[in-house]
């Protein structure tokens, strides 16, 4: 039995990963079926145009999907079945099974040299308050 397994039950995690193809690479390899949707911010990030999509709000339809897509995430009934240290439920987390370390942040993969100054500040953190 995997750790995934052990914490989410015998069906495997059903999971949509939207965006940054790598972030389905850790549940992937844990055993979880994924789903990769390809997003781009709306507009192709024109802000101009943007606007104009964020003006739709109030349209009736996009008000009903809104209300559905709550809807649906009120409706859901999450099961506790298990609490394990983050490294046996990801083993890439685990140094001694990926043979590497591994820090996780919000946002995409990134090199250090391409973090700015607050990012880093919150990895230094990280690495040395966790």
């Amino acid at each position: 039995m995997t750790a995934a397994t052990a914490l989410l039950g015998e069906a495997p995690a059903r999971i949509a990963n939207v965006g940054v193809p790598g972030f389905a690479d850790v549940p992937r390899t844990a055993g979880a079926e994924v789903a990769a949707l390809d997003w781009r911010p709306p507009a192709g990030g024109e802000p101009e145009l943007a606007w104009r999509l964020a003006e739709l709000t109030g349209h009736a339809v996009v008000e009903a999907a809104n209300r559905e897509a709550v809807s649906r995430l009120l409706a859901v009934r999450p099961v506790w079945t298990d609490v394990l240290p983050a490294r046996e439920a990801l083993p890439a987390l685990d140094e001694r099974v990926s043979g590497r370390r591994l820090l996780l942040h919000a946002g995409p993969p990134i090199g250090w040299a391409e973090m700015c100054g607050p990012m880093r500040a919150g990895v230094v953190g990280a690495a040395l308050l966790e």
